[in-house]
């Protein structure tokens, strides 16, 4: 009998430890990538509502050509579809990792507004000259600076935490190596 017990803890018992720490690394490795993940999705949405913008100020200086206005409007409207949809995505992942729920509400209550505010003064003045533009750009300057400080937040948040959670990995995959 004494000899079982002196080979199960010679033989097995370390490799039930061993197995537990390996557990650890996949648990850390697999909210790591989630992380990761969220933080290319929040760098895509930054990106898309930057683009949005820009299409928005190619409208307004270009749009008085009827042919290049419907071009124009078209490519800011699938901006606008591409940004919903990585929000969409952010939620999600931010829901997942459980952090940041203000910012997604912070996210959505400024997108509604800031598109609807668009829509609105591209129909009260339209951009058939460069007066009717400029009054258009004046009723929504500045609209998107909250969106662009948001992600700008979370992304530099989530690096925090990407550096933290490489880290804790690293420390993990030494004690492991050296059990």
């Amino acid at each position: 009998m004494k000899l079982e017990q002196f080979l199960v803890s010679i033989f097995f018992l370390p490799c039930i430890a061993h197995a537990s720490c390996w557990e650890k690394i996949a648990v850390t490795t697999s909210q790591l990538q989630e992380l990761v993940q969220t933080q290319d999705t929040t760098k895509q949405a930054l990106i898309t509502i930057r683009r949005s913008a820009q299409d928005w100020k190619n409208l307004l200086l270009r749009g008085s050509n009827e042919k290049d206005k419907q071009v124009l409007n078209k490519r800011f409207n699938e901006q606008k579809i591409a940004y919903e949809v990585d929000l969409k995505r952010l939620k999600v992942q931010l829901t997942s990792l459980n952090i940041q729920a203000d910012t997604i509400k912070i996210l959505e209550d400024q997108k509604n507004a800031l598109f609807r505010n668009y829509d609105n003064a591209l129909t009260r003045y339209g951009v058939d000259s460069l007066d009717a533009a400029s009054r258009v750009d004046r009723q929504v300057q500045g609209e998107d600076v909250l969106t662009f400080r948001t992600l700008e937040n979370l992304d530099q948040d989530l690096s925090t935490r990407v550096k933290k959670s490489f880290d804790l990995l690293h420390l993990e995959i030494d004690k492991c190596s050296k059990e």
